[in-house]
């Protein structure tokens, strides 16, 4: 699973992912992620929606018996 994880993430655009990694594996605060890229928590949040959007259709496309365990 880490793996697999691993991969979703690597395809994503480095915009993508820096927000997932400040917020899930670095575990920052919305205004602690706006600071760090110098945006406002808005902007911080619509990126982190769309990240997430975009990872679930990776994690779809490449794992389609594991998809509906998810949502």
């Amino acid at each position: 699973m880490k793996e697999r994880v691993q991969a979703a993430l690597a395809r994503l655009s480095p915009r993508d992912r820096e927000v997932l990694v400040l917020r899930h594996l670095e575990q920052m605060t919305t205004a602690e992620i706006a600071a760090t890229l110098a945006i406002s928590e808005a902007a911080v949040k619509k990126r982190h929606v769309r990240a997430l959007e975009r990872l679930r259709e990776l994690w779809s496309t490449e794992n389609p018996d594991d998809t509906e365990e998810y949502r």
